[in-house]
């Protein structure tokens, strides 16, 4: 199950109190609640979190660290460390956090420009042990909301054609997003609708598309 906007609140950015921690719910925006694993809590990564991560990658079983990284990566370099945990200051990078501080789930958006549009690579992985239990998913809405947020127009996702889970997943919150085949993965580009903008000269189809898009995000959640 994902986090949801249910229960208590506590201040902006608090830990919540242990007793509190029983069902889903949100600080600052970011949820904690509980899945078939254990519970968990979603917060922005530091660059003191780089041990953390090393740690989170080197636990990955090979598939894992193939399906996200598209090589095996255990123990990961220096350079890739530093990506992982912020170091190039353009990510926006949220982990997924167990009862004991552990990470069980990292996603990462780089953001970038391509012909004029402001876009966002997005990748993430959770750990095998705590797949299948809606943290991926919950990782690419948040992902994606907080991009739209700082005005990212495009979002491209590469994923191996093998990673069948994520396939479902984009599938299911981009049904029309583009997608073309490269020799080593399949590249992923979804438009974002965002609400600042003016839709009305769109052509119909097009906007037809997007709002169906719009319908399964909000199915999604």
């Amino acid at each position: 199950m994902d986090g949801t906007l249910a229960g208590p609140q506590t201040a902006a950015g608090a830990t919540p109190p242990h007793h509190l921690m029983q069902g889903p719910l949100t600080c600052d925006r970011l949820p904690w609640g509980s899945v078939r694993s254990g519970r968990y809590r979603v917060r922005t990564a530091e660059p003191d979190d780089a041990a953390l991560i090393r740690d989170f990658v080197c636990g990955l079983s090979v598939r894992t660290q193939y399906f996200r990284f598209f090589t095996a990566v255990a123990p990961p370099s220096g350079g890739l460390l530093r990506a992982l945990s912020g170091g190039s200051g353009r990510s926006d990078i949220l982990l997924v956090i167990d009862d004991s501080g552990a990470v069980v789930g990292h996603g990462m958006a780089a953001d970038g420009e391509s012909c004029d549009l402001h876009t966002a690579d997005i990748g993430l992985v959770i750990a095998d042990r705590w797949q299948g239990q809606g943290l991926g998913t919950t990782l690419l809405r948040l992902l994606t909301e907080r991009a739209a947020e700082r005005g990212v127009e495009t979002l491209v996702l590469e994923v191996l054609p093998d990673n069948r889970k994520m396939l479902g997943i984009i599938e299911r919150r981009w049904p029309h997003a583009s997608r073309k085949r490269t020799p080593d993965a399949i590249t992923i580009t979804a438009e974002l609708i965002r609400p600042d903008l003016d839709y009305s000269s769109i052509p119909g189809p097009l906007l037809a598309a997007q709002l169906i898009d719009c319908a399964a995000r909000a199915a999604s959640y």
